[in-house]
């Protein structure tokens, strides 16, 4: 593959080398291809920032068929941050902590854009890259896979290895579970964070940041294995502006190990260790199922966090984690319902329909 990129005016040639592969979906280990395709890049100097661009060629890939866990291996917090973004715009601030948490201008920040669907227009790159013309790290990289095989491939990752920051776009987010879970891009975002980094994702990229992912729905959640940064969560996203509350509780009552964390637009949350902290301008819902007293409709605990507040992460894991200890005959039956008292709860009708138990809700 070769072919001419053009960004802010500069221009570069670059070439691609074929490769054979030997795809491994899942595997066991790593998959190691006969030969490593080298990744096609775009690097310029600091002027004011260097910037990547790296494409594999397309095939496609499927979503695992393996089943996925229903509560997470152990209870620890991994290392670095995390930011989960709710989608619609990116609160300036918020980019601002980011760029930050990356390193500031020492920064080598990469964006993966690939669940978007126009990843390949050239338009859609003007966009995405629009809003990172302010900044001036010491570099930065676009990474897009159209295959798992690249996506499992030791070049394609090598700018992931480097990494003090990675951004992950919206879109759609089972086209990032079919390129990158279970790969070396999966691996290194990882390392990203064991580093000491940060990896962001707003929308789709929210969604894939746990196990148990929503993947789909309306009231009705279509599940599917995400990756496992957020341990213990489910993420929904566009949370009050797409009325998301009946498809989240849903989730939660459905993996009761697990609890829900809903997310608006303009607004992330941002987990280092064991603790959160509400950023831009909506709010951030937590969910999880009652403790001890879950029947065939469990009450859920409800909070909304308003920008600025704390969330103490090992609260909402211990319920979720001892809910799940107990069998469900042990359990005693659902009370009354109770509607926790929120900025999101009168807008929507499910509020008649579920039980719910107030934990510190704000008006």
């Amino acid at each position: 593959m070769s072919g001419c990129l053009r960004y802010f005016g500069r221009t570069s040639e670059t070439k691609h080398r074929a490769a054979a592969f030997k795809p491994s979906y899942p595997r066991s280990g790593k998959a190691v291809a006969d030969r490593a395709p080298i990744h096609s890049s775009l690097r310029f100097t600091r002027l004011p920032w260097l910037l990547g661009f790296c494409f594999a060629i397309a095939l496609g890939g499927n979503l695992s068929a393996r089943p996925f866990a229903d509560g997470p291996e152990d209870n620890q917090p991994e290392a670095g941050n995390l930011l989960i973004l709710g989608g619609g715009k990116i609160a300036p601030e918020t980019r601002n902590r980011f760029f930050e948490l990356a390193g500031g201008n020492a920064a080598r920040i990469v964006l993966i854009p690939t669940a978007s669907e126009e990843v390949e227009r050239p338009e859609f790159m003007e966009r995405f890259l629009a809003p990172w013309k302010g900044y001036a790290p010491q570099s930065l990289i676009i990474l897009h896979a159209r295959d798992r095989q690249s996506a499992d491939n030791l070049d394609f990752v090598r700018p992931l290895q480097e990494a003090t920051g990675v951004w992950i776009g919206g879109g759609v987010q089972t086209r990032l579970a079919s390129r990158y879970l279970h790969t070396r891009v999966e691996d290194e975002l990882r390392g990203v964070r064991r580093r000491g980094g940060v990896v962001a994702g707003t929308s789709a990229g929210a969604a894939i940041m746990t196990q148990t992912m929503i993947a789909d729905g309306m009231k009705r959640p279509v599940m599917a294995e995400g990756f496992d940064f957020f341990r213990g969560a489910i993420v929904d996203q566009h949370f009050t502006q797409r009325y998301r509350m009946p498809r989240l509780s849903a989730a939660v009552r459905q993996h009761p190990s697990r609890f829900g964390v809903g997310i608006d637009e303009e607004t992330g949350l941002l987990v280092s260790g064991d603790q959160g902290m509400v950023l831009g301008r909506g709010q951030v819902r937590f969910v999880a199922t009652s403790k001890g007293r879950l029947g065939s409709s469990p009450p859920l605990l409800v909070r909304d966090y308003a920008p600025g507040e704390e969330v103490a992460l090992g609260f909402w894991r211990a319920n979720a984690w001892s809910d799940a200890e107990q069998s469900p005959d042990s359990r005693q039956p659902s009370r009354a319902p109770l509607v926790a008292e929120s900025q999101i709860a009168p807008l929507l009708s499910y509020s008649l329909l579920h039980d719910y138990e107030q934990v510190g809700s704000r008006r």
